[in-house]
């Protein structure tokens, strides 16, 4: 996946990729972080990659699709934008926005819907929008940004992907010595460690379990690439098991369940 004018965020670039690859990205999104400009930039990369009918890696940036998204010209790219005099959007303007989310796209395959100050979002509007987050149409998507998910409720958050982004250009994954210590134990071919690493992960949060989740993955390649101590038929399994949580992470499966499907399967794969 392309990543025009975003620095930095390496492990979140990483998801997105494997999300992309792995079958396409999800129909709901809350994006956070303190910089409007960075959040915003990533909405547009998403959005372009959704309606993108390049055949190459998405956004291709080329075709008119990728051109009308960045020029913010795009039909199908539908700003949801609270009214200037008012604190926070009415919750008529959110049932609105999921009325027309049953209408079909005026020139994509998909239509998607930027709420740019999420944070706004009363409790009525949010509730106004749960039932088409939960079962939207297949042509509608929705990026909701914020500076905290905090403000959202619970159950419109399970709803979402959440990603975090920095501002950070020289951003370094935070999750490089997790994913390290994954590989140091897997080499070892120690169980009964693999199972204390496993439980110790479900103490991460879903944008934290996603991002380790994603840098083993990225680790394990490079090792592959590059210096493989034991059997690659081994790494070959695992790499295709942290796909498999990957895609639970996505599908908003709990630390609990993901950290304990890593021990039994890992340890399977030791023996």
């Amino acid at each position: 996946m392309n990543f025009p004018g975003l620095d930095g965020n390496t492990a979140l670039k990483a998801r997105l990729s494997e999300a992309m690859a792995s079958g396409g990205l999800s129909h709901a999104y809350i994006i956070y972080g303190e910089n409007r400009d960075t959040l915003q930039r990533l909405a547009d990369i998403l959005a372009a990659a959704m309606l993108c009918s390049g055949a190459d890696e998405k956004p291709c940036l080329g075709c008119r699709d990728c051109r009308k998204v960045f020029g913010g010209i795009h039909p199908d790219i539908k700003p949801v934008l609270r009214e200037k005099d008012k604190r926070n959007y009415a919750v008529d303007i959110i049932r609105d926005m999921a009325a027309d989310a049953f209408v079909l796209p005026n020139e994509a395959e998909k239509k998607v819907y930027v709420i740019p100050e999420g944070d706004c979002l009363t409790h009525a509007c949010q509730n106004a929008a749960l039932k088409v987050l939960e079962e939207p149409p297949r042509h509608a998507a929705f990026i909701l940004l914020a500076e905290n998910p905090g403000s959202f409720l619970e159950t419109l958050r399970s709803r979402c992907i959440e990603l975090f982004i920095s501002s950070e250009p020289s951003e370094t994954p935070a999750d490089d010595s997790l994913a390290l210590e994954f590989i140091s134990i897997f080499e070892n071919g120690d169980p009964l460690e693999m199972v204390s690493f496993a439980v110790g992960l479900e103490k991460l949060d879903r944008v934290e379990l996603m991002d380790f989740l994603t840098g083993l993955n990225a680790a394990l390649v490079r090792k592959m690439r590059l210096d493989i101590t034991g059997d690659r038929e081994r790494y070959l399994k695992v790499c295709d098991l942290v796909s498999r949580l990957i895609k639970m992470a996505q599908s908003n499966v709990g630390a609990g369940s993901i950290s304990g499907a890593l021990a039994v399967c890992a340890n399977t794969i030791l023996k």
